[in-house]
C-alpha cells in the first residue's frame, strides 16, 4: 500500500519494538498520529507520546478524551480523512504549534499520568474508602 501510494521512505510500519527504541522514535517524531476508528478504552499510545513531549493528533473516540485536549494535541473526527490530513498539515506547517503542544503535552503527562501520580491517587482513594468504612461501622 505504501509503495502504491508513492510514500516509500516517508511511511513505515515498524511492528513491535523494544521500549528504548520506541522511546527514541517518540522523541524524534514531529507528532504522533493516532487515527482510531473504533472507541479506544484509553489510547495509551497517546499518553506515551505525551510523556516524551510529542504532540498527538488523534480521533475523538472513547477514552482518548481523558488525555487529549486542545492544549496537548489535535482531535479529529473518526473516519474523516480530510480533517485528519488538514490536522497533519497544520502540525507540520511549522515548529511553533508543535513546540507549544509538545510542552503542554509533557506538562499534562507529568501532572496527571506518571506512575507516581497514579499511586498517590490510588492510595488517597483507598484511604477514603477505608475511612468511610470505619465511620459506618
Amino acid at each position: 500500500m505504501v509503495e502504491g501510494l508513492g510514500l516509500s521512505g516517508r511511511v513505515s510500519f515498524l511492528g513491535s519494538m523494544a521500549p528504548e527504541s520506541l522511546s527514541a522514535l517518540y522523541r524524534r517524531a514531529a507528532c504522533v498520529v493516532f487515527p482510531s476508528r473504533a472507541p479506544e478504552t484509553f489510547g495509551l499510545v497517546g499518553v506515551e507520546a505525551m510523556a516524551h513531549g510529542t504532540p498527538v493528533i488523534a480521533s475523538r473516540v472513547g477514552g482518548v478524551g481523558e488525555w487529549l485536549t486542545d492544549e496537548t494535541g489535535l482531535g479529529v473526527r473518526p473516519n474523516d480523512p480530510l480533517e485528519l490530513a488538514a490536522a497533519i498539515d497544520g502540525m507540520l506547517a511549522g515548529p511553533d504549534p508543535r513546540r507549544r503542544l509538545g510542552e503542554n503535552a509533557l506538562r499534562a503527562y507529568q501532572e496527571h499520568f506518571t506512575p507516581e501520580r497514579h499511586v498517590t491517587r490510588l492510595l488517597a482513594l483507598l484511604e477514603s474508602v477505608a475511612s468511610a468504612g470505619r465511620r459506618a461501622a
